[in-house]
């Protein structure tokens, strides 16, 4: 298996915090595995905690919880930004059922197959 030089980093994960501040929810990107072969695909873990003391509300929009629609993540390989090739979504000003309320100390956490998404060859 040859290893592929790859960095992987949130562009931004736009969120809406109510009624305390964003700082108050962390965000974690793990690679699924250490290393990837040529054919294989690519997983990351998205996770999401609140760490405060009040809920947090989160537009699941910018998040990979409700899917991929917008290019959430910058990926690099060899040093050079690939190219995403996912859907972009436009969408009216979002509702009340377009947050996620997640509650003090709750963690939430989705995979994303980033290989299907970005132009990793």
């Amino acid at each position: 298996m040859q290893r592929l030089p790859l960095s992987l980093s949130p562009l931004l994960l736009l969120l809406a915090a109510a009624p305390s501040p964003a700082q108050d929810l962390g965000v974690t990107v793990t690679p699924v595995r250490q290393q990837y072969g040529r054919s294989d695909e690519v997983r990351v873990a998205v996770t999401f905690t609140n760490t405060g003391s009040a809920p947090q509300y989160v537009l699941k929009w910018h998040t990979p919880v409700e899917g991929m629609t917008s290019p959430l993540f910058e990926v690099q390989r060899d040093g050079q930004q690939v190219r995403y090739l996912g859907i972009h979504a436009k969408r009216p000003a979002p509702g009340p059922g377009d947050y996620l309320l997640l509650a003090p100390g709750a963690t939430l956490s989705s995979t994303v197959e980033l290989s299907a998404l970005y132009e990793m060859n």
